[in-house]
C-alpha cells in the first residue's frame, strides 16, 4: 500500500510538473487522504493532468480540486472524466462567447461563474450569445452582458422569439438606456 502510495505521489508529481525532493511527506499529507476518499491511483492522475492544464501546479491546488470533486461526489475514474469533458464543452462556449463580444483570452474562473449564475436565470446558450452580441466593442463587455440578461430576467426575456417580440414594439430596436 505505501509502494503504491509512493509510486502515485511520484507520478502525479510528474503530471503536475512539481520536483518533489522527499515524497513521504506528500504521501502523507494528500496522497494517502486521496486513497482513503476512494480515489485510485489513475484517477489521481487525471486529475493532475486537469490541473496542469488549469495551471495549478502544485499539490495544494490539488488538494482543493479533489476536496471539490468529493463534495460532488465525483470520485471513480468515469464520473472524473466526465465532470471534465462537461467542463471542457463549459470552457469551448466561453470561448466562443468571449470572441462574439471582442475578448480573445483563455476562459477565466469569474467566467466559469458568470455562465453558471445566467444558466441559473434559464438563460440559454443562444440567449447567452445574444447578449454578447450586444456587448461587443464595449468598455467591459462581460459586464455588459450581466446587464443586459439581467435586464431581460426581470422583463421575462428569455427566448430569441421573445426578444424579437420585445424588438418590434420598441420600432425595431432595443432600448440601449435599459442596459
Amino acid at each position: 500500500k505505501k509502494k503504491e502510495a509512493e509510486d502515485a505521489a511520484k507520478d502525479i508529481a510528474r503530471a503536475l510538473s512539481v520536483y518533489v525532493a522527499v515524497i513521504d511527506p506528500v504521501v502523507d499529507t494528500y496522497v494517502s487522504k486521496w486513497f482513503s476518499y476512494g480515489y485510485s491511483a489513475e484517477t489521481l492522475k487525471l486529475i493532475a493532468a486537469r490541473c496542469f492544464v488549469l495551471d495549478k501546479k502544485s499539490f495544494a491546488e490539488m488538494d482543493e480540486m479533489v476536496e471539490t470533486l468529493r463534495k460532488n461526489g465525483i470520485i471513480d475514474l468515469s464520473s472524473v472524466s466526465d465532470a471534465f469533458e462537461e467542463e471542457k464543452k463549459t470552457d469551448e462556449f466561453i470561448k466562443t462567447m468571449l470572441g462574439v463580444c471582442g475578448i480573445n483570452r483563455r476562459p477565466t474562473p469569474w467566467d466559469r461563474e458568470n455562465l453558471a449564475v445566467w444558466k441559473s436565470w434559464n438563460f440559454t446558450n443562444d440567449m447567452i450569445l445574444e447578449a454578447a452580441k450586444l456587448a461587443s466593442g464595449k468598455n467591459s463587455p462581460v459586464a455588459y452582458m450581466n446587464g443586459v440578461l439581467s435586464n431581460w430576467k426581470n422583463k421575462g426575456t428569455y427566448t430569441p422569439e421573445s426578444l424579437a417580440t420585445e424588438e418590434k414594439t420598441q420600432d425595431g430596436a432595443i432600448s440601449q438606456e435599459a442596459y
